[in-house]
């Protein structure tokens, strides 16, 4: 079933669809807030994915998607998801899209099923980008991986690491001014940290009904690995975070050094 869509194709099948519309332009952050309130959501929290816009997108396979494959795995935020264990995976089950950027960057979108119940995304673009966050900061990101459980009515985020370290969880943020977590001081004496909410369990059938490129896998079972596989890969990261059911504080790498 796999298949390559250019962006008219990739239009028409999201044509008719509010969150489809959201998923073929990547609309900035306001108009994800815009998106979320019409469904009745709290505005999601801002994410880099949100200043990218999307102007290609296309699956690979054969011996280049093996090739990307084998180094994803050996990345710093892949190896710190799996707590550097060897993962053994079905490459026939990988999902890999090359989605290119109004900029000509590259973002690079690959699922790695772990078994029936557990999932890798790992997202990493060519070229670091610079986005505005909330409050005109500047964040640098380059990748981000996930480990996520599939259950039986939701997808749980169990670790995540973002610009080659793990993002360590913040269980309560006070009403005081500055970061918590230090924010991007010093890459090298610290802090290079920087205070960010994620989401740590999606309504996996609103991600599914959302998705217009993955309609073919997910129709028979949302939750199957190919279903879930096919969401992460073709549709950005940040329409999960509109069908996101729990937020949680973290400190998050600001990246490498400027």
């Amino acid at each position: 079933m796999g298949r390559q869509l250019n962006r008219r194709d990739f239009l028409k099948l999201l044509s008719g669809s509010f969150l489809g519309g959201a998923l073929a332009k990547w609309f900035p952050a306001m108009r994800v807030a815009e998106a979320a309130s019409e469904e009745g959501k709290t505005p999601p929290p801002w994410h880099p994915f949100q200043s990218m816009k999307i102007v290609d997108s296309r699956e690979v396979s054969g011996r280049r998607k093996e090739v990307i494959v084998k180094e994803t795995v050996e990345r710093a935020d892949f190896r710190n998801v799996v707590d550097k264990r060897p993962v053994d995976f079905d490459l026939g089950e990988v999902k890999v899209v090359q989605h290119v950027l109004a900029d000509g960057n590259h973002l690079w979108a690959i699922a790695v099923p772990l078994g029936k119940r557990q999932m890798v995304a790992y997202y990493g673009v060519e070229k670091p980008v610079i986005a505005k966050a909330e409050r005109g900061r500047e964040v640098r990101f380059e990748s981000e991986a996930r480990l996520l459980q599939i259950g039986e009515k939701k997808v749980s985020l169990l670790t995540l690491s973002v610009n080659g370290r793990l993002v360590q969880p913040k269980k309560s943020v006070g009403p005081k001014s500055g970061d918590p977590c230090g924010g991007c001081v010093d890459p090298l004496w610290g802090p290079w940290e920087y205070l960010t909410q994620h989401c740590v369990s999606t309504d996996w059938r609103c991600a599914a009904s959302s998705c217009a490129a993955c309609i073919g896998w997910c129709r028979p079972d949302p939750f199957a690995p190919l279903c879930v596989a096919c969401i992460l890969a073709w549709c950005p990261a940040w329409l999960l975070i509109i069908c996101c059911n729990q937020w949680e504080w973290g400190c998050t790498s600001c990246g490498s050094a400027p």
